[in-house]
């Protein structure tokens, strides 16, 4: 999933929006396939991604 591969150059409001994408439209709606797009990605990537979606899920 190439949105997940998005996250160069992301700061501010970008990044909260991308977060809230990436959450709502993404992880929330279906989690394995999710988790299987995130296994594809490079580690840094994942970790970027996971971060962004844990700041996210704090916000409910």
């Amino acid at each position: 999933m190439v949105i997940l591969r998005a996250t160069n150059g992301l700061d501010g409001a970008f990044t909260e929006e991308y977060a809230d994408i990436i959450t709502r439209k993404i992880y929330l709606k279906d989690k394995v396939k999710f988790i299987k797009c995130l296994s594809e990605l490079e580690t840094e990537k994942e970790k970027d991604t996971c971060s962004l979606i844990a700041y996210n899920c704090g916000k409910f």
